[in-house]
């Protein structure tokens, strides 16, 4: 279970299933974001090049979330 902020100040956590449905979420629009805003960017080697680096952006997101919430739930 999450704890919660009371009146003397503290903490908020969610629980595991909601940071990782958050996290999720949010990793989906910032990689929908990236995929339409790359290709239009003069990224030497074309557009497959922007497309990778979208992907690569999305793994390093989904990545740097799943070790937050690990050490948030620990």
């Amino acid at each position: 279970m999450g704890r919660h902020m009371g009146e003397e100040g503290g903490v908020i956590c969610m629980n595991a299933r909601m940071l990782d449905i958050t996290t999720g979420i949010a990793s989906l629009v910032v990689f929908i974001i990236v995929l339409i805003a790359l290709p239009g960017l003069p990224v030497p080697g074309g557009k497959g090049v922007a497309y990778v680096l979208a992907i690569a952006v999305y793994i390093a997101l989904m990545s740097g979330a799943g070790i937050l919430i690990r050490e948030q739930i620990a």
